[in-house]
């Protein structure tokens, strides 16, 4: 989704995604739209990125979803070095973004994803 990098309308595509599914009791989408939007959040607005992350946890419980399972745990990381200012953790998050496709959020890949 990312919509060019508009990250506030990602954040609220990824809201209403889950509202729709939430209306549907879709339990799976529903968890993979919230860990969407709290992965978006982690790299804009890191406190709001810990209730959408712990909300995004809370829906994953009981759901075999491996790759989303994952998703919570990169975004943590993501969050965290965001605000840490620990030079440390940005290349781990940079080389992590290149491999899942999100290197463009840090000038890895010019490529944004459609």
């Amino acid at each position: 989704m990312w919509l060019q990098a508009d990250t506030n309308r990602t954040a609220a595509g990824y809201e209403a995604a889950r509202t729709e599914a939430e209306q549907h009791a879709v339990a799976s989408e529903r968890a993979t739209a919230q860990t969407q939007r709290a992965f978006v959040l982690a790299f804009t607005d890191p406190e709001l990125a810990d209730d959408e992350l712990e909300l995004a946890q809370h829906l994953l419980t009981g759901l075999d979803m491996r790759a989303t399972g994952l998703t919570p745990q990169i975004t943590a990381l993501v969050r965290d070095a965001d605000t840490s200012g620990n030079l440390e953790i940005a290349p781990a998050c940079s080389n992590l973004a290149v491999s899942l496709g999100y290197g463009w959020l840090w000038g890895g890949n010019s490529k944004v994803p459609s």
